[in-house]
């Protein structure tokens, strides 16, 4: 089992939302509910609920997660899709959503999650996300 399979494992036993089988969603979803102290099982619908509502937190928030998704992605070995399609698909979310808008638009995003990958926040994320996992996942960290 690779590093990558172990650490979605451990993300499908705390009740991760498969989508697709897709690691960098399942850690996304991760980040969101270990910061927001969402007790497993971490449905989408669970996670959804443990949001924060002041659209400035939720901006925020999806920065986080989007940069500790990257992060992990790349320690794994992971190919996931660029920064700025995924980001492209987060502003259109919190537009459909109508949870948060975001002055600047695009380079706004990419700016806050270039920011964020070496934050105190994302590290401390990324270091919970792996900690969940086999011992030679958490040597990564």
């Amino acid at each position: 089992m690779t590093r990558a399979e172990q650490l979605q494992a451990a993300l499908v036993q705390k009740g991760i939302d498969q989508h697709d089988n897709e690691l960098r969603h399942m850690i996304h979803e991760a980040a969101h509910a270990l910061r927001w102290k969402v007790q497993p099982p971490w449905t989408n619908e669970a996670v959804a609920e443990g949001a924060p509502s002041r659209a400035a937190f939720k901006f925020r928030e999806e920065v986080i997660a989007r940069a500790a998704e990257e992060r992990i992605c790349a320690l794994l070995g992971v190919e996931i899709d660029s920064r700025e399609r995924r980001i492209a698909i987060a502003a259109m979310e919190g537009i459909k959503h109508d949870d948060y808008r975001v002055p600047g638009g695009l380079d706004t995003w990419l700016e806050a999650v270039e920011h964020a990958m070496t934050s105190e926040e994302v590290n401390e994320v990324v270091d919970r996300i792996l900690a969940l996992a086999p011992e030679q996942v958490q040597e990564l960290a």
